[in-house]
């Protein structure tokens, strides 16, 4: 729930891995979870890419949608964790994310 949650669980969960050398690893996520844009966030995202990559881990994210001022689109750190990872994005129809700070 939330974020910090999902970040989180990406950087303690492959840490807790114990994936043998030479193996790849597939992570897939399934959230509705928008993730924030907060500085005190960056440190924490940047993590968990650095922790995917060295894990060799590819990851999939099946994710929403998040209002990036008037517009939909597809969460940014979800999509750069897939692209930097080569996995793959799906958009889950239906449960659309929103970040309601409209400011």
């Amino acid at each position: 729930m939330g974020t910090e949650h999902l970040l989180d669980a990406i950087v303690n969960g492959i840490r807790r891995l114990d994936t043998p050398d030479r193996r790849n690893l597939v992570l897939i996520i399934i959230t509705d979870a928008p993730t924030t844009r907060t500085i005190r966030q960056n440190g924490t995202v940047i993590e968990a890419i650095k922790t995917c990559q060295e894990a060799r881990a590819r990851v999939y994210v099946l994710g929403g949608l998040r209002m990036s001022g008037l517009v939909l689109d597809a969460d940014r750190f979800q999509y750069r964790l897939t692209v930097l990872t080569r996995g793959l994005h799906y958009l889950l129809r239906g449960a659309p994310m929103f970040e309601l700070d409209f400011e």
